[in-house]
């Protein structure tokens, strides 16, 4: 064992630790068995052994005894030093071994092994840097070995270690067998036939702009939003494994199809992005119906939903937000109502929607030949901006990644999304069917069932279906405003189709001085 450092009689502390595995459950064990024969040798009182037991040592982190061993002797310890079995004990992070033990020999404490036979002076410094590093060699080595392990395990297997996604299960699959002749198995992840479901739930919500709020309430697969990012953005849902740098193509059945997958990214990427007031993920789930389409009169920001106590009000946010404008609250109960009346018997009428078709008949034949001419121009930029995305992924190729380059590739891949989603706009375009009158009046009374429900989200639906916007203010007795109604009978509009609205005048007589209970 060496010299000893100690003189008889002084105390020391001692630092164990083991690795894991069954190999070495008996380790940290048979480490005190031996300091604790040092000491009675050598005359030492042990006054404390700080033990780590399955702690790796190639990292300080969560060696929870290693930090109340380094504090006690930071504080003044009583004891002389420390020992350890070896080196490696300490640990196999030749700057974190070498930084702590220079910091409590600077402190005048011993830190000596009784393994290994290290020298006093500049000979047993460079032995120990030299042990160090041998160490930390040989955890990266096993590293290494582990990962290549792994990677034949998933190339040629399948295999994949830990646990699962959401809609996916481990199914077991023998692979061989030890050297002992013992079966050697793995785990490939396979589709759950019962939580597949719930999944291209999500996926389908999600592809449609539904907030996380709600895919949580419908599916329940995880419970909160910061799992939901990770989630969708999983390959393994259409089919495909990415571990590290290898990506499995084939790997198991698609949960989810390619179109659906492609949509959900291009929702994330526009969460990212400044978003169209009527797009706000608390404007979606608000329960004040006109939430993303009423705009104040007097500055054009977007007016929201705004309780106090039992009343109800739609309020400017550049007022309440930014204090830049002086428009008055509008009480909720009387504005909701009468746009929902104004809809249900100005807009649904039977006169009114067959004007409206005629109007569309009229205007699908003379914009024809624009659309044509206008779809002929966004194949042109969306092949521009194919070249773009090849460039990109050239010089990805040529040069590696590069977080400009994968900004550039993001920002053009949603480009091409939004033009190749505009295109197949364009090409389903047909001429408007010409609906009966008996057909209308069904049609209408479809709607009115929708404004008049119950449901707020169906309710909501309906009014984001027929209005494009509504702009108002308040005066002292009266709601003064503008309905932007499209011009659709039973198809959605389009977003940017703002010129092909019917714009309605409102007044609405309030109380005087007194504001509506909640609607």
């Amino acid at each position: 064992m060496g010299d000893c450092p100690f003189q008889p009689g002084e105390q020391v502390a001692a630092y164990l630790r083991d690795s894991g595995g069954d190999e070495q459950e008996q380790s940290v064990a048979q480490q005190e068995i031996e300091i604790r024969s040092y000491c009675k040798t050598h005359r030492l009182t042990l006054t404390d052994i700080y033990t780590d037991e399955a702690k790796a040592g190639s990292t300080t982190i969560k060696r929870d005894a290693f930090w109340r061993m380094v504090h006690h002797f930071h504080n003044g310890a009583g004891e002389r030093g420390i020992l350890i079995w070896r080196t490696n004990r300490f640990g196999r992070n030749i700057n974190d071994s070498q930084y702590y033990k220079a910091d409590l020999r600077r402190r005048g404490f011993i830190v000596h092994s009784l393994k290994d036979n290290i020298p006093d002076g500049s000979a047993g410094q460079l032995i120990e840097f030299a042990l160090d590093w041998k160490d930390q060699v040989f955890i990266e080595q096993l590293s290494e070995d582990v990962k290549r392990g792994l990677r034949q395990l998933v190339q040629v297997y399948g295999c994949v270690p830990g646990i699962p996604p959401r809609g996916f299960k481990r199914e077991l699959i023998h692979i061989g067998k030890h050297r002992d002749g013992s079966d050697r198995v793995g785990h490939r992840w396979v589709p759950d036939p019962e939580m597949v479901p719930l999944v291209q739930r999500a996926f389908e919500m999600r592809s449609k702009g539904e907030t996380i709020t709600r895919i949580i309430e419908a599916t329940g697969l995880y419970k909160s939003n910061n799992c939901y990012p990770t989630f969708f953005a999983n390959h393994l849902y259409i089919g495909e494994l990415v571990f590290g740098d290898i990506t499995i193509s084939d790997y198991c059945e698609p949960i989810i199809t390619r179109e659906v997958w492609d949509e959900v990214q291009r929702v994330g990427l526009r969460r990212k992005l400044p978003q169209h007031p009527k797009d706000h993920p608390r404007r979606i789930v608000s329960s004040f119906i006109l939430s993303g389409v009423l705009y104040c009169q007097e500055c054009g920001s977007p007016m929201s939903g705004y309780s106090i106590k039992q009343w109800d009000y739609y309020v400017c946010s550049g007022r309440k937000a930014k204090h830049l404008c002086n428009a008055r609250r509008i009480p909720r109960a009387p504005l909701e109502t009468a746009i929902q009346a104004q809809l249900t018997e100005r807009m649904l009428s039977l006169d009114n929607l067959l004007l409206v078709q005629a109007e569309i008949q009229n205007a699908w034949s003379s914009h024809s030949q624009e659309n044509d001419k206008a779809r002929r121009d966004l194949k042109k930029r969306l092949t521009k901006t194919q070249t773009k995305i090849r460039n990109v992924i050239a010089a990805i190729s040529e040069h590696g990644k590069s977080k400009a380059l994968l900004t550039e590739l993001a920002a053009l891949e949603l480009l091409e999304g939004d033009q190749l989603s505009a295109l197949g706009k364009f090409d389903s375009i047909e001429r408007p069917v010409t609906y009966t009158r008996p057909q209308l009046a069904e049609i209408a009374d479809a709607v009115r069932a929708e404004l008049q429900s119950n449901d707020t989200n169906r309710t909501r639906a309906a009014i984001r279906r027929l209005l494009a916007r509504v702009v108002a203010r308040r005066t002292d007795d009266q709601i003064l405003g503008v309905m932007e109604c499209y011009k659709v009978i039973a198809q959605v509009p389009p977003r940017g189709h703002e010129a092909l609205t019917l714009l309605y005048p409102i007044t609405i007589p309030i109380r005087k001085h007194k504001a509506p209970i909640r609607a």
